[in-house]
């Protein structure tokens, strides 16, 4: 998973990572340990801050960080807070906004893109794999109905299968299910 997020990501010794996640959760792991990985850096934010995007996106300016995570909703809302006429923060040293835990709505996307130019992924994956297990990489003149959740991660495989777990055609609905590395020993039944 780390090393996944490494590669699809580009990330390099240079990076700063947002750790705004808590401890308590799953993506709180790649935000603490692939900054390790690589040499790079982690800017920890306290609660106060992660709670609202606003002053996340000041303080993150301030420390230079690179790359957030955070789930459609709390962009939503700071992207809320600068139509409403507060003032546009210039995001100069942050290159990537990773979208997760949530439904990233195409709506949201081109809210974002008429504000900034840093490139946005959708990211996903289940509770009972090491978190982001898919990655999308969102173009700035996405024109989509819905926003893929993405190519599975390295050593993992992702099925979609109907109720008696029989793998579907291409474009038929199903189940996600991930098979891998990734995924939680004992997590079957």
């Amino acid at each position: 998973h780390l090393y996944t997020k490494i590669r699809v990501l580009g990330l390099g010794k240079e990076v700063v990572v947002s750790r705004n996640f808590s401890v308590n959760s799953v993506a709180a792991v790649w935000q603490t340990f692939v900054p390790l990985l690589i040499g790079g850096t982690i800017a920890v934010h306290n609660h106060d801050t992660v709670l609202d995007g606003y002053k996340l996106f000041t303080e993150a300016e301030k420390l230079g960080v690179n790359i957030i995570s955070m789930v459609p909703s709390q962009l939503s809302s700071f992207i809320g807070q600068l139509e409403a006429g507060r003032d546009r923060l210039l995001l100069n040293s942050l290159k990537m906004l990773v979208l997760t835990g949530e439904k990233t709505e195409p709506g949201l996307v081109k809210r974002f893109y008429k504000f900034y130019h840093i490139q946005l992924w959708n990211a996903y994956g289940q509770s009972e794999c090491s978190d982001d297990t898919l990655h999308y990489k969102i173009k700035r003149d996405c024109d989509l109905e819905v926003i893929p959740i993405g190519k599975p991660s390295d050593n993992t495989c992702v099925y979609i299968m109907d109720k008696n777990l029989n793998i579907q055609p291409v474009g038929v609905e199903g189940e996600i299910c991930i098979s891998g590395d990734g995924v939680a020993l004992g997590y079957l039944h």
